[in-house]
């Protein structure tokens, strides 16, 4: 996402193109996230690469790069989630600029992108981060030795601690997609098609071209107290439907 989309709309930025495009209401923190992302993985594989062939591939050895997970991973993930739903709000409005959008669309051509929006990727992030805890669970079941168990134990749950200060956000940012994605799926008239008999003067057209609650359902604010089924009930007759 960095090479392909930020990098590239920085150098037209360096150019004098798309200055009305704030980076950072785009990307969020994105650049620290990468930093700290990587120097995780640099940590994990320094860990393996120092190991001799005696203590080469131990548990405790592995888990070194996780003690600092909770103080130095999390914190930036937080603010990135924190400011994902003004992004998305941001991004919204910044649709009716017009090389924004070509722009867009030439970058997500990129083979690297293998058919997946920027917005996929901007969730990414955070999908990345609640799957440690899966990493952890998988290294326990090929660890035989009670003491190294324990200890993958021990890390598992201070991991598991540390992401739930962002239980509510990961939850809500996985709410809010599914609620962008019903949103997206839904085809909204222009205003002029709902009532054909009535004439508007060309200069209102273009106006009223988009509907004013395109953006209803999928709005930061809005919160999903339901998905699932309910039971409606009508003139003593029970009805299953299916809600959001």
């Amino acid at each position: 996402m960095q090479q392909v989309f930020m990098e590239p709309l920085q150098e037209l930025q360096c150019e004098g193109y798309l200055l009305s495009v704030d980076l950072r209401s785009v990307f969020a923190n994105l650049e620290e996230l990468s930093k700290v992302s990587m120097n995780f993985c640099h940590t994990l594989l320094k860990v393996v690469e120092v190991s001799d062939r005696g203590k080469f591939g131990s548990a405790n050895a592995i888990l070194q790069a996780f003690d600092t997970f909770g103080s130095v991973m999390c914190p930036p993930y937080q603010r990135y989630c924190t400011a994902y739903g003004n992004s998305i709000t941001y991004r919204e409005e910044v649709k009716s600029n017009e090389d924004y959008g070509e722009f867009l669309k030439w970058c997500e051509r990129n083979p690297k992108c293998k058919r997946l929006k920027l917005n996929d990727f901007l969730v990414a992030p955070m999908q990345h981060l609640v799957k440690y805890p899966l990493l952890l669970q998988k290294i326990a079941q090929y660890t035989s030795e009670p003491s190294q168990s324990s200890s993958i134990e021990n890390t598992l749950q201070d991991v598991q601690d540390s992401l739930k200060a962002l239980e509510g956000k990961v939850s809500w940012l996985s709410h809010f997609q599914l609620m962008q994605d019903l949103q997206n799926s839904i085809t909204w008239p222009p205003v002029y098609e709902l009532d054909t008999k009535t004439t508007l003067p060309e200069s209102l057209r273009q106006a009223l071209a988009q509907q004013p609650c395109r953006n209803l359902i999928g709005s930061p604010r809005r919160q999903l107290v339901l998905d699932g089924t309910l039971t409606v009930i009508e003139s003593n007759r029970a009805t299953e439907v299916y809600v959001l």
